[in-house]
């Protein structure tokens, strides 16, 4: 496996819970703004590699993230199976 497949493995994971990431990374950016350019992107960095984790552990057991579960649930006017049915727990 070449270093570019095992740094773009993680990342469909993270593409799914897409809605909750951004909910994460604005209000961390925001409130950092005025710190020295190293400082912030050791946050950035420090941010995307905990997304990366946890992003691929919730999209191992949950069919969605949170945000767009609730927004299926609220489009189709009934509650969403949440867990994945394909895990042996």
């Amino acid at each position: 496996m070449t270093a570019r497949a095992v740094i773009r493995a993680p990342t469909p994971r993270r593409g799914r819970a897409k809605l909750l990431v951004c909910g994460d990374e604005t209000p961390i950016a925001n409130s950092c703004v005025a710190w020295p350019l190293p400082r912030r992107m050791g946050l950035g960095l420090a941010v995307y590699a905990c997304q990366l984790v946890l992003s691929c552990v919730w999209m191992s057991y949950f069919r969605f993230e949170t945000l767009e579960w609730l927004w299926r649930t609220i489009t189709y006017r009934r509650l969403q199976p949440m867990r994945r049915r394909d895990r042996a727990d």
